[in-house]
């Protein structure tokens, strides 16, 4: 799924965490889509990097995502008509600080939901915020999850990206914020961390090292990087929506193998 040519041609966009898995997806969309996008990473080389070799064509800024101050300013001075936040913390195995777990998770997206409704633009007709949430906000809920369940989160990743989530929705519930968190669940594609399941079991394929495995009694929504970044650019484009929350998924639940790391 590719985002309509024309569908955001000449808008404004700021995309935090563009040198990411998802992000760097977002960014390809929005430049295919013709958006004059703006890529907030904290590595200017390693994005230029990424932009070659995924075809993005943007604008660069380096921004330390953990400090509220230098959040306003570069929405103060950007202007932007949308903002994409990909950004977060907790993903990687190596992520276990809970500060900037906090910081990157629950902080920034109330930061940006509060600049975004203060600098809204008025003739642009789309949301002024997507948010991405994930899953893991669900925790031990089981069977479907529906965005109108309790969420139950059991880590600090799940918890603080919840507390994200729900002040992104309280500002929605205001009416002076146009914005939407999508909750994402197992994405997958080019560009995905080494160490996750579908890029350690095409390593494997080419080697005879046994592979770590659960009983691969969990289940898992797999989606399509591709997808996501469509269905993320697509939601931008709303008027409004009618639920602060949804699930971007592609709803089939299946059986896989959890590596164990």
């Amino acid at each position: 799924m590719r985002p309509e040519p024309g569908s955001y041609r000449g808008v404004r966009c700021l995309v935090l965490g563009a040198g990411g898995f998802i992000g760097r997806w977002v960014a390809r969309g929005l430049t295919l889509a013709g958006a004059e996008p703006w890529l907030a990473v904290r590595d200017a080389a390693a994005a230029r990097r990424v932009c070659a070799r995924w075809g993005v064509q943007g604008s660069i800024v380096t921004a330390d995502l953990a400090e509220p101050r230098q959040v306003v300013a570069l929405l103060e001075e950007l202007r932007p008509e949308i903002v994409f936040n990909l950004a977060g913390y907790g993903v990687d195995l190596g992520e276990r600080d809970p500060r900037l777990a906090e910081a990157l998770n629950s902080v920034l997206p109330a930061v940006l939901a509060d600049t975004m409704m203060r600098l809204r633009h008025v003739a642009w007709s789309g949301l002024d915020l997507v948010h991405a949430g994930t899953a893991l906000e669900y925790g031990t809920l089981r069977n479907d999850l529906d965005e109108g369940s309790d969420p139950k989160p059991t880590t600090v990743y799940g918890t603080t990206k919840l507390a994200g989530t729900r002040a992104v929705s309280e500002r929605v519930a205001s009416g002076q914020l146009r914005a939407v968190t999508a909750r994402l669940f197992t994405v997958y594609g080019p560009g995905e961390h080494p160490g996750r399941l579908l890029p350690t079991l095409i390593e494997a394929a080419s080697g005879r090292d046994p592979i770590p495995l659960t009983a691969g009694t969990q289940r898992r929504d797999f989606t399509y990087i591709e997808d996501v970044a469509a269905g993320l650019l697509a939601l931008g484009r709303l008027p409004g929506c009618e639920e602060p929350v949804l699930n971007l998924a592609t709803g089939i639940s299946l059986f896989g193998f959890r590596l164990f790391f």
